[in-house]
């Protein structure tokens, strides 16, 4: 156990962030459109090898294991284990903004890195370096400290791990691309519409010295779609729900369905109603941009995210469920949950607005104090003239959208 606990120490060394790792992957994959607009996966990790011994250390008690949203993926063909970040951006405020934070999130020195645009249809990424850039010397001497007494063979170990560390920022762009300022130093490679900046090649390549190099491509199409109104050609004016919709559109919280459409009528999934309860407990986009989850799962880092900041537990709201339609108790305890963590809420005499509830006792126990509160409160009104709640019951997407909308507007809540 000596040696393993040796690597332990090493492994703690080289935190990225919140990546325990013997190994380092960062790699971001951004592809922009012609339209300014465009998504970008970030990965942080570390090699199989390295999860492996990881894992042996957390049998013996030596490390502890965090879980949390990791999973494997592979870049350049090797296996890595760890966190995939994907986000979508709408213009390249925002992509500057969020690939900051997540900068300063990984402590990583990428640089500075930003884009801009132009008038005339041109988009520039600028990348500054530094000397520390790139650069892995403080990991080696780090290392080197820890396991300058220790084996030959450990030595060695340690030594493979840090040979195999990758640090990649790779740009599609909409149109092709080319170079107009700075040295041609190894670790930037431009194919086409591709650039691709392998940083630790660049360190060595530039040996310590700071460089400004800049890129452009065109993409006349690009417009500000941060201003840009949203639309649906299936909900007009004279709907009862269009401004509910609308509003909560135009704000981030409801989106569309594709091809232009909303499908008003469809029923609100508790996988939709989760994410729109994420991006209320996230007002600010770049931080829930960031969130760690389950990349092939669309809405499984907002599940997370709910259940991290107790808006609900995975107990009451099945992970296994959320394709299902979201029931009207369901929809109280999540309500209940942003408000509560909010303090927007009193406390409240459930017993007697529950007098006011003729089928009460058909609300299932774990959400009655829930759907109490949004009925007081007139978030979740009665069904019919007698004011049931009816908490089995689904709603459509448009009628969830009025109680997303009350949720966020208290003048616009209904009590009685």
């Amino acid at each position: 156990m000596k040696t393993f606990k040796t690597i332990s120490l090493v492994l703690i060394m080289l935190l990225v962030g919140s990546i325990l790792s013997g190994c380092i992957a960062n790699v971001s994959e951004l592809k922009i459109n012609s339209d300014g607009s465009g998504s970008c996966m970030l990965y942080a990790g570390m090699s199989e090898k390295a999860y492996s011994l990881y894992e042996e250390l957390a049998a013996e008690e030596v490390v502890e294991v965090n879980y949390d949203g990791m999973m494997q993926f592979t870049y350049e063909g090797k296996k890595y284990v760890g966190h995939t970040t994907p986000f979508n951006f709408d213009n390249i405020e925002e992509l500057n903004e969020t690939l900051s934070q997540h900068g300063n999130a990984t402590n990583v020195d990428m640089g500075q890195i930003s884009f801009s645009k132009s008038e005339d249809g041109k988009l520039t990424f600028t990348l500054s370096t530094n000397a520390d850039t790139g650069n892995t010397q403080s990991l080696e001497e780090e290392s080197q400290s820890y396991t300058a007494d220790l084996d030959e063979e450990t030595q060695k170990e340690v030594e493979e791990m840090l040979k195999s560390i990758v640090m990649i920022l790779d740009i599609e762009f909409p149109e092709k691309v080319e170079q107009i300022a700075g040295v041609k130093p190894d670790g930037i490679t431009i194919k086409d519409k591709k650039l691709v900046i392998d940083f630790l090649k660049l360190a060595m390549s530039l040996d310590g010295k700071s460089e400004t190099f800049a890129f452009v491509s065109s993409i006349p199409n690009m417009i500000d779609k941060s201003v840009k109104q949203i639309t649906f050609t299936d909900v007009e004016e004279k709907d009862w729900y269009y401004n509910q919709i609308m509003d909560m559109a135009n704000k981030g919280l409801l989106n569309g369905k594709g091809n232009n459409l909303f499908c008003p009528d469809d029923t609100m999934t508790k996988a939709e109603f989760v994410t729109v309860a994420a991006k209320i407990l996230y007002d600010d986009k770049i931080t829930l941009n960031l969130l760690n989850g389950d990349v092939n799962i669309w809405w499984d880092k907002y599940y997370r995210a709910c259940i991290n900041n107790a808006v609900f537990s995975e107990e009451k709201l099945k992970y296994d469920t959320m394709s299902e339609g979201m029931q009207r108790q369901e929809m109280a305890l999540v309500a209940y949950g942003l408000l509560k963590d909010s303090g927007s809420i009193d406390e409240i005499n459930t017993y007697e607005i529950s007098k006011k509830i003729p089928d009460f006792e058909m609300v299932n126990e774990q959400f009655k104090e829930a759907v109490a509160c949004c009925y007081n409160l007139g978030i979740l009104c009665g069904t019919d003239e007698k004011g049931s709640f009816n908490p089995d019951g689904t709603l459509t997407r448009a009628a969830a959208s009025t109680v997303i909308y009350r949720i966020m507007n208290p003048d616009t809540r209904i009590i009685k």
